[in-house]
């Protein structure tokens, strides 16, 4: 819907979206990586038994600068 008001083709909306996606996967498993490389579990304790805040924006900050290229490059 966001993409529809940028008048981005709609094909090119279904691939952002599925590049999107596979970012959002890409940025938690680099945020994994980084967690086993320093050694720790969990990279705070604001939110108990969740892993941290991080833990919880990691697949939105990959997200969202995958966006903001994709709407820069249209």
């Amino acid at each position: 819907l966001f993409l529809t008001h940028e008048n981005v083709p709609p094909g090119a909306a279904c691939a952002a979206g599925a590049g999107l996606a596979v970012l959002a996967v890409m940025g938690d498993l680099f945020e994994s990586f980084l967690k086993r490389g320093l050694d720790i579990k969990d990279f705070g304790s604001s939110l108990p038994g969740h892993g941290g805040l991080f833990d919880r924006l990691d697949s939105l900050l990959a997200v969202s600068m995958g966006l903001l290229f994709f709407l820069r490059l249209s």
